[in-house]
């Protein structure tokens, strides 16, 4: 699960770093349009957004909680 939860942080930061860099529609493309358009508190917001969607999408802690049954869970929710 490790594993599959650094694979899906880095998936998500380079298809919006590829967004950036392209013209595929994209949150990445509506970073650089809100950037260019010198509306920067609107590029925060999209950038803030998209870090925590993929790190902590409710579908990857269900898949996780039902998938490791047999692990403890910590004190502290991740």
């Amino acid at each position: 699960m490790t594993g599959l939860r650094l694979a899906a942080t880095t998936s998500v930061l380079v298809a919006i770093g590829v967004e950036v860099l392209t013209t595929l529609p994209g949150i990445g493309h509506m970073v650089m349009e809100s950037q260019q358009a010198g509306a920067s508190a609107r590029a925060y917001a999209y950038i803030l957004t998209a870090g925590p969607s993929a790190t902590r999408s409710p579908a990857r802690q269900f898949a996780e909680h039902r998938l490791l049954r047999w692990r403890r869970r910590p004190t502290d929710e991740e």
